[in-house]
Formats: structure tokens, C-alpha cells, sequence
């Protein structure tokens, strides 16, 4: 919604991109005030400082912590066990790098059953499919309204329904019908838009923002759903692969809005 706004006035895209990178910078001072990890602190020998970081958690959390000397115990054993940690640890050589290739290597892949085959497949086309109508309706404001800043405007607010419902939609009718659900519906918004005239503007620009809306609903909730779909053993390979998927369709997003609609 804020691009549409910071659009409309700023008209150079050059400049658009840098106004809109500058709050960013913002981050490097608030890092000033962040408190270091306590656990990190602790296996330094820093228990003074993670003593008041965990002091100031339990304050904000309304939260009661035991005894400080019970703390300090506990610190000194943590760091203890983490200086038997490091120096019982293997140093790192050739054969240690072989052992650790030969373990990963060895590790059911994505390919080693049909089902978790069927699972990748399906899940990269969802993505697929979810970031290349997702980013094209997002990026489609020319062809869908007279005024793109509008349009982006009212894109990103169908956003917010979206994801605020999408949790408790989940949880009633479960993962696969809520899906299904927000794929079917956008498809059929798309495919109505072939056949609206383009000189009525306010039903196009409506089964756009329909069409936006459910697919942000079918994104959301494939992003649940992949996470309890793939085993443990293979899950982080399973997201990266179903995350590479998403991001091919979103790079030939535009290219799609720009030649075929």
C-alpha cells in the first residue's frame, strides 16, 4: 500500500528505489540497543552482563527468574560445559570433512521415495504457480485500472484481509481444502477477466483485487502447509527447492504481464 502512495509522487523509479532503501539505514542504530544473546555472554564468562539481560526479559515479560546465586551457578555450568564442548570437539581435517560430506550424501534425498517425490513436485508447482500470479496481478496495475497508483494501493490492501483471516480459515477447514479453495477462485477471477470488457473498469479492477486476495490466501497457507508435508530428515531441502520454485515465478512475473497480457 505504501508503494502506491510513494509512487504517486515520486515518479522516477532511480529515486523511488532510493527513498524507499533509506529507512533501512535506520536498523544499524537500533542494533546499538539490542542486548546480546545471555547465552553467548554466559559460555564468554560475561555472567554479570547476562545476569542483567536476563534481569530486564523476565521485568518486560512480567516473568520471576530464581535467585541470583542459583543463576550464577547455572551460568558457570553452562560455560563449563560449553569449554568441554570445544575442546572435545574434532579438529577440522580432511577425513573429518570426508566423514561429514559422507553423512549429508548418505541422508534420505528428495528423490529416494515416491512419496516424497509426489510431495516435492507438487509443492514447487504451488509455488510456482503462487509467486508467478501472485507477483503478476501485483504488478499488472496498467492493464488492470487507469490508475496504476490505485491499483497498487487497493492490491496491498487485499493483503491485509488475507492474512488476517488465514490462520483461523486453517485451522476450521485445514490446509489442502484452504488451498484448493484460494487456487480455484483466483483461477476463476483470471479467466473471467478475458471476457470483461476493458472499458468496464471498476469489474475488472475488482476480479484482479479478488484474484489477488485469494492467492495471497493460497500463498499463506502453502507456507504452513510445506512445513508439515516434507519429513524432518529432508524438510530444509524440501523449502529450499519449493522456495527456488517461487522465486523462478516470481522473476518471470513481469516478463509475462509485459508480452502476454
Amino acid at each position: 500500500m505504501a508503494w502506491g502512495g510513494l509512487a504517486y509522487f515520486i515518479r522516477e523509479w532511480r529515486t523511488l528505489q532510493l527513498v524507499a532503501s533509506f529507512p533501512n539505514l535506520l536498523i544499524l542504530p537500533a542494533l546499538y540497543f539490542i542486548d546480546e544473546s545471555p547465552r553467548w555472554l554466559i559460555t564468554k564468562g560475561q555472567h554479570d552482563k547476562a545476569v542483567k539481560v536476563l534481569q530486564k526479559a523476565a521485568r518486560w515479560n512480567n516473568s520471576e527468574l530464581p535467585s541470583e546465586a542459583e543463576l550464577r551457578t547455572l551460568m558457570q555450568e553452562i560455560e563449563e560445559e560449553a569449554k568441554r564442548k570445544r575442546e572435545s570437539a574434532p579438529k577440522t581435517t580432511t577425513s573429518t570433512i570426508r566423514k561429514k560430506l559422507s553423512g549429508i550424501l548418505s541422508r534420505p534425498l528428495l528423490c529416494s521415495t515416491k512419496r516424497i517425490s509426489l510431495i516435492t513436485v507438487i509443492m514447487c508447482v504451488d509455488y510456482f504457480v503462487a509467486a508467478t500470479v501472485f507477483y503478476g496481478l501485483s504488478l499488472n496495475g496498467t492493464n488492470f485500472s487507469a490508475d496504476p497508483f490505485i491499483y497498487m494501493i487497493l492490491s496491498g490492501l487485499m493483503e491485509v484481509p488475507a492474512y488476517s483471516v488465514t490462520a483461523p480459515v486453517i485451522q476450521k477447514f485445514g490446509r489442502k481444502k484452504t488451498t484448493v479453495f484460494g487456487f480455484a477462485v483466483t483461477g476463476v477471477a483470471i479467466l473471467a477477466l478475458a471476457f470483461i470488457s476493458e472499458d468496464v473498469v471498476w469489474l475488472v479492477m475488482t476480479f484482479a483485487l479478488v484474484g489477488k486476495m485469494l492467492i495471497s490466501v493460497a500463498f499463506q497457507t502453502i507456507y504452513v502447509y510445506v512445513n508439515e508435508l516434507f519429513p524432518t530428515v529432508v524438510r530444509g531441502e524440501g523449502l529450499g527447492v519449493a522456495f527456488i520454485a517461487s522465486k523462478i515465478g516470481s522473476v518471470i512475473a513481469p516478463y509475462i504481464t509485459e508480452y502476454l497480457v
